[in-house]
């Protein structure tokens, strides 16, 4: 794992963070969306960072695969629990992780 960054590998017990919503006048409460977020902000973290992978590129690699588990696994969880929007869920199983992390903050910035 790269240095500084978290593992929620295990974290379905600590998935309790509410962050509310307001889509239309509509309130809808997810769990997990900060965890989330974290995590795709440390993917485009680990990809943006070229010295560690010029430095040491197997290891560059290997966080880059530990975060992409890591998305996987939280997505998997959220998706189980049915706490995913659609369009958020679509973008998850896509792998389209910088349109999933675009779409959590535009809903946090409409808190």
């Amino acid at each position: 794992m790269h240095p500084g960054f978290l593992d929620f590998g295990t974290s379905s017990e600590r998935v309790s963070e509410w962050i509310r919503v307001v889509a239309g006048g509509k309130q809808e409460h997810y769990s997990g969306m900060d965890e989330l977020a974290t995590l795709l902000r440390q993917r485009v973290d680990i990809i943006g960072d070229h010295a560690f992978r010029d430095r040491d590129p197997d290891g560059h690699l290997d966080a880059l695969k530990d975060i992409s588990e890591n998305i996987m696994a939280l997505h998997s969880r959220l998706r189980d629990a049915g706490q995913l929007k659609p369009r958020l869920e679509h973008f998850l199983a896509n792998c389209s992780y910088d349109k999933a992390l675009a779409f959590i903050e535009e809903a946090a910035d409409r808190r």
